[in-house]
């Protein structure tokens, strides 16, 4: 059975709900599918949709409670904070804040510690600080469709959702430069750090980006810096977790000043608490992850 969603924050404006593993974000089928619950709104009635669920318990804007538009995702298999926006207003402005770049995401990830020296030397030394490594890939669409039932078969090394490739600011020769691959790509990063004085043969990675791609955490641990986060079979990592969840964990979400919503301006920043698998790696979980 699927764990239950606990409600991080929820005022007139916004719902910040922290997401156990195994929920949908929104419904995972075609629209003609899906199916009208008793208030008449239409919805996808599956028990493993997240949206599906905080509308059925009344927990959205409007006069129905039920008005709730995702203002992001999380992959099924990970943990952590997502956020709704209970009105159009909220939505416009969030999503303006996202597309600016102005919204700072957290996630906490676990890796195998022997990978940490990989990841370090595949990654470039972040110049503000000593302590902090970016990692910077170009992320090539995919042509094909998603190869699902491998994953859940757990095949590793097939099934990728994404392609990563390293990213150079050096200009290709003619001859040397793919144009389609170049058309189709973005380039994406994160930064990380290692925190410190956990559990035995884990490294866990507090990792910071403004942006939103799918799979984009995931792909450039595992494809860039060859460290694939546990869990992770579609993306290389050999043995599935307990729960089968993935260790990456929407941990905070900081919105500038320039959001302006009646209800936030004393609470930008929103943290959900860490999976309880988690805490047995964790020494002292409560103080080592005090500000992160």
């Amino acid at each position: 059975s699927l764990e239950i969603p606990t409600i991080v924050f929820s005022n007139h404006h916004l719902l910040a709900v922290n997401k156990p593993a195994g929920w949908h974000s929104v419904p995972n089928t075609p629209n003609n599918k899906r199916q009208t619950i008793p208030s008449g709104s239409t919805t996808q009635t599956s028990k493993k949709c997240l949206l599906s669920y905080l509308k059925l318990h009344k927990l959205g804007g409007g006069s129905d409670s039920q008005f709730l538009l995702p203002l992001h995702r999380l992959d099924q298999p990970c943990t952590g904070l997502l956020l709704f926006a209970k009105n159009s207003k909220a939505a416009s402005r969030i999503t303006k804040e996202w597309k600016l770049k102005r919204v700072k995401k957290t996630y906490l990830c676990a890796i195998d510690k022997l990978h940490l020296e990989a990841l370090e030397k595949n990654s470039t030394q972040d110049p503000s600080s000593n302590e902090w490594f970016q990692l910077t890939g170009r992320m090539l669409k995919r042509r094909n469709a998603n190869n699902y039932d491998s994953y859940k078969k757990g095949h590793a090394s097939t099934g990728w959702s994404v392609s990563m490739i390293p990213h150079t600011t050096q200009r290709s020769s003619p001859a040397t430069t793919n144009k389609a691959a170049d058309a189709g790509s973005r380039v994406c990063q994160i930064q990380f750090r290692e925190i410190p004085d956990i559990a035995t043969g884990i490294a866990l990675l507090e990792v910071r980006t403004t942006e939103g791609a799918r799979h984009m955490v995931r792909s450039l641990l595992a494809q860039i810096g060859h460290a694939p986060i546990l869990g992770d079979l579609r993306y290389g990592c050999q043995d599935p977790l307990p729960d089968r969840s993935i260790a990456l964990h929407a941990r905070k979400i900081i919105f500038s000043s320039t959001l302006k919503l009646t209800g936030l301006e004393d609470t930008r920043t929103f943290v959900a608490p860490i999976p309880t698998l988690w805490k047995q790696w964790i020494k002292n979980h409560d103080e080592r992850l005090k500000g992160n």
